[in-house]
């Protein structure tokens, strides 16, 4: 059993007994652990405590031990943030869209002999840019 791994069953273990909320400044207290980063998840990685707590206002509480209302509440704010990052993922995902539909490209301009694609640059002028053949 790996390192965290280990860590994980034993704070399990630890709020289990705890029967109650718990802090996040006393599991790290009690684990010495340098801060409550590593129990929450961090970007793709769960955190310690993800796979078997809530979390909350007054701390962490080990899922069996949370009330109906306690887990409802939790589902609920954990389901909402989720819906609204997937909102905002497609909301930006669609504003790019329009945005590079918005672009007018040059047209590909082919060498006759070789095939090869000519690579175009921007000549900023007075009238605006004006593209030009970059030799």
């Amino acid at each position: 059993m790996t390192m965290n791994k280990r860590l994980e069953k034993d704070i399990e273990t630890f709020l289990l007994a705890a029967d109650r909320w718990v802090t996040s400044r006393e599991i790290c207290e009690a684990f010495d652990l340098p801060d409550d980063r590593v129990l929450r998840g961090v970007r793709n990685n769960p955190g310690l405590c993800t796979r078997f707590a809530i979390s909350g206002n007054q701390g962490y509480k080990h899922i069996a031990l949370a009330t109906t209302t306690e887990w409802h509440h939790y589902y609920a704010r954990e389901r909402e943030h989720n819906i609204r990052a997937l909102v905002n993922l497609r909301d930006k995902r669609r504003r790019r869209r329009q945005m590079t539909r918005a672009v007018k490209r040059p047209a590909t301009i082919f060498e006759k002999d070789s095939g090869q694609a000519l690579l175009l640059a921007p000549e900023v002028t007075k009238g605006g840019p004006r593209w030009h053949r970059n030799w």
